[in-house]
């Protein structure tokens, strides 16, 4: 597949898939590092240096060599919007400045899957479509499989506080998380940072694994018993983040999945059956409403502790005074004034909301074309859906935009860059419509 390329692509051909596969384990591995070598900033940022100081100039290098691939790029009205967004980013960093490292932070956060998105395309268009996106397919899965499994063992096995073997700690990251202090619910993190940043995560995997179960399923019946393992380990690793948010985004995720996939004459029983697991829920839950489990899991409120910590009216607390600030400055307050790039500076500032999130920093301006972005990429996606990666995508799309109402979700490196990577591969496929060779570069 890739002899025939020239030595730029295959750069950001091996460069991309090597993201693919490290994504998944960079909290792990750059958190032993600095625990045992120090260069926080240099290891902390490690895909930021491979995808902004290697790969995207190397794309530059290709869009402006071959004057096809740049036209094909700035045809995209998707583009032309990232295009935009970008410059939105640039301009309010100059205008409305913020503490510097801040906004560099902000920068490369609010951007570095944009950048991947734009790499993927170049590779679609210079790559075997079809071949490419396959290969990235296994280096997720296999990811995925190790990530679910280290998760399962969390739960079941390993002791609480195993992660302090690889250098986890209160200086960079807890060991494992809980329900508001109380250490009779723990939540674990597996591979990632956190548990709200892996259970987002799973909203991904989760409809992957389906399209490979799928896939798999009538080959032999050794692939159904390891599908059956890595499903329950994925299932018990999703529990054990005990992130709400998360199991809503993942039900909403695998149950547009289902719909898409399924053959058209079990669509209505599989709505039956829908709708009984949820009747069943509904009852189960208002038979236990009032145990310590439900409370505590669901609604954060432990009803056998006076706890002050509550995360709940944390969130309430901050969606108040996040929209109190953009009332105040409708054009945004700078790149980099909240969440994780905000902590760069002296007046850090949280968020529990991606779009709220963008709009603060951007103003309406900016998530206006964010979500502009978004939608676009969406439907592009369903028009895709006779592709089951697509599929897949399209899913996890619905559910993990769910969450960002909730939780600052493509804050994180994980899963949006793996997301918009394998967007870009995937999004400019060709349609029944149109499936003519110029449009495999025009489209």
């Amino acid at each position: 597949m890739l002899r025939s390329a020239n030595w730029a692509i295959k750069i950001l051909a091996v460069g991309f898939l090597a993201l693919l596969a490290y994504l998944p384990f960079h909290a792990l591995l750059s958190t032993w590092a600095i625990s045992n070598f120090g260069y926080e900033l240099v290891f902390k940022s490690s895909k930021e240096l491979l995808l902004l100081g290697v790969l995207f100039p190397i794309s530059v290098y290709v869009a402006l060599k071959e004057p096809a691939v740049l036209k094909a790029l700035w045809n995209r009205t998707i583009n032309k919007l990232i295009f935009a967004y970008v410059a939105l980013n640039g301009l309010l960093a100059l205008v409305l400045t913020n503490n510097a490292k801040s906004e560099i932070a902000g920068l490369v956060f609010n951007l570095r899957f944009f950048a991947l998105f734009m790499l993927a395309q170049i590779l679609i268009m210079k790559l075997p479509n079809k071949q490419f996106k396959e290969l990235s397919l296994r280096f997720i899965f296999w990811a995925g499989v190790v990530v679910v499994g280290f998760g399962a063992l969390q739960v079941l096995v390993l002791p609480n506080d195993f992660l302090r073997h690889f250098g986890y700690g209160a200086a960079i990251i807890p060991p494992y998380f809980t329900i508001d202090n109380n250490e009779g619910y723990i939540r674990i993190l597996s591979t990632l940072r956190g548990p709200n940043i892996l259970g987002a995560y799973l909203v991904l995997w989760l409809p992957f694994l389906l399209l490979v179960t799928r896939r798999m399923w009538p080959v032999a019946v050794k692939y159904r018993i390891w599908a059956g393992l890595i499903w329950a380990a994925s299932l018990v690793t999703l529990f054990g983040t005990r992130s709400r948010s998360a199991w809503l985004g993942a039900c909403i995720a695998l149950g547009i999945c289902v719909a898409l996939v399924a053959n058209t004459k079990y669509r209505k029983q599989l709505i039956y059956v829908f709708a009984a697991v949820l009747a069943g829920l509904a009852v189960a839950f208002a038979l236990t409403w009032n145990t310590n489990f439900v409370q505590t899991t669901l609604w954060h409120r432990d009803p056998t502790e006076s706890n002050s910590i509550n995360s709940d009216d944390q969130r309430g607390n901050s969606l108040k005074t996040s929209l109190s600030a953009l009332w105040r400055q409708p054009f945004g307050q700078g790149v980099g004034s909240t969440n994780i790039a905000s902590t760069y500076g002296s007046s850090p500032a949280t968020v529990e909301n991606y779009y709220l999130q963008v709009a603060l920093e951007l103003g309406f301006i900016g998530i206006l074309l964010f979500m502009a972005i978004v939608v676009m990429v969406g439907v592009r996606l369903w028009k895709q859906r006779s592709d089951d990666i697509a599929t897949a995508l399209f899913a996890s799309l619905i559910g993990v935009s769910v969450i960002g109402a909730l939780l600052p979700v493509w804050g994180d490196e994980t899963l949006s860059m793996l997301w918009w990577g394998m967007a870009g591969l995937c999004v400019f496929g060709a349609t029944k419509k149109s499936r003519r060779k110029s449009d495999a570069i025009n489209n």
